[in-house]
């Protein structure tokens, strides 16, 4: 049936093209470009014309592309370079799992997708300023770096050697600061271009990065964990990777950070030396502690400044229940909610002035999403069986974009603003 659907659909295209399509007053000769996998099976096919000014191909007409098995994958129309009209996808049994509406290039009914990229984990995602994502993970053994367009295409991909990658950040001049480990343990933090070409490449020590931000000033704070030390660790370096300073905040973990408003610095974590506590703390600009609060048994795995001049946790509790709960600029609870048994692994605020929350759920044998207004309450909430999510962030049409992975491998999933998938 497939099959014959793509049959149907170039046999009519050509019919109504006649092979050609006028411009203006001239007619477009349209050609067939086809690749194909090592084993000579058809990997694309499209039609197409040459650009009368440089001769490069402009997709026009039916587009086909082929799972390795000889299944379609996706089938669509393009006019003048840009997709039009009904886009299928389909699984490698030839069922179809997506469906979109473009007009003149721009998915306009039906945008959400869920997309796999072979074994690894996706554990950090940032839309990114052409309206595309970046994810950063492992894949397989190595340190991922991926880019893909608004759809979930892939654009490219890197490795970086043995490792992990932890936190991803697009940076104003276009390319991306990667923190994790390496293969040797050590704390990584590494620059590339806009094109995930290494820049420059860093370690410091025995040690994880969990989470890194640019700063005002164009250098990087990372938080994680000091091996060396054996407590939380925050590390500020220049815009080339070069460290200014270093601080230890006693046993435990930072597992995120991000810079206030006022220059300073809010870290999410878990503190050892208080029985395993949900830990809060505030820094200034040079890594001198301010305030630091602690919440209870528990580890706080995400952090967020809130446009309110507070904060917002989420992790886990005591009870081994997903927590959310929010405070003051002081880092003074305001409010708490817990969600049932579980973890909180990412949490954003919503331009609604409520929160998304992404995390595990039923002792890790499903995952979640999350979504309560500003108090806590639970608005909505979505479940994946047998998978995990490392990341969310609300993407600029309002819906959301998450990474993590199923049973399929890396995972990245875009959702609408009601979080249908």
């Amino acid at each position: 049936m497939t099959n014959l659907l793509g049959i149907l659909m170039m046999v009519g295209l050509w019919i109504g093209c006649g092979g050609d399509s006028p411009t203006g007053d001239e007619k477009k000769e349209l050609l067939t470009w086809t690749t194909t996998y090592n084993d000579g099976s058809v990997k694309e096919e499209y039609q197409y014309y040459h650009h009368p000014d440089n001769n490069r191909r402009i997709k026009d007409g039916w587009y086909n592309s082929y799972h390795e098995n000889g299944e379609y994958w996706e089938i669509g129309t393009y006019k003048d370079d840009k997709k039009e009209g009904t886009w299928s996808e389909y699984d490698e049994t030839g069922n179809i799992i997506n469906e979109d509406i473009y007009r003149e290039g721009s998915c306009v009914e039906s945008c959400d997708w869920r997309k796999t990229f072979g074994d690894g984990w996706g554990h950090s995602v940032q839309q990114t300023v052409d309206g595309g994502f970046i994810v950063t993970g492992f894949d397989r053994v190595f340190v991922l770096l991926l880019k893909t367009d608004g759809q979930g295409i892939e654009q490219w991909r890197k490795t970086f050697g043995d490792g992990w990658g932890h936190s991803v950040q697009q940076t104003v001049d276009g390319g991306f600061i990667v923190t994790g480990n390496d293969g040797n343990s050590d704390l990584l933090l590494l620059k590339t271009d806009g094109q995930g070409i290494q820049q420059w490449r860093k370690t410091f020590g025995d040690g994880y990065g969990d989470s890194v931000q640019q700063t005002v000033d164009g250098g990087f704070i990372v938080t994680g964990y000091d091996g060396d030390d054996e407590g939380v660790l925050l590390l500020k370096t220049d815009g080339q990777g070069i460290e200014q300073w270093r601080k230890i905040f006693g046993d435990g973990w930072g597992h995120s950070v991000q810079q206030t408003v006022d220059g300073g610095f809010i870290v999410t974590g878990y503190d050892g030396d208080d029985d395993g506590d949900v830990l809060l703390f505030k820094t200034d600009g040079q890594g001198i502690e301010q305030w630091r609060q602690t919440f209870g048994d528990g580890s706080g795995y995400s952090g967020q400044q809130t446009v309110d001049g507070g904060f917002v946790v989420t992790g886990n509790d005591g009870n081994s229940d997903l927590l959310l709960l929010k405070t003051d600029g002081q880092g003074i609870e305001q409010w708490r909610q817990t969600f049932g048994d579980g973890y909180g692994n990412s949490v954003q605020q919503t331009v609604d002035g409520g929160f998304i929350v992404t995390g595990e759920k039923d002792n890790g044998s499903n995952v979640s999403l999350l979504k309560t207004d500003g108090q806590g309450n639970e608005e909505w909430r979505k479940t994946l069986k047998d998978g995990w999510f490392g990341s969310v962030q609300q993407t600029v049409d309002g819906g959301f974009i998450v990474t993590g992975r199923d049973d399929g491998g890396l995972l990245l999933l875009k959702t609408d603003e009601l979080g249908t998938i």
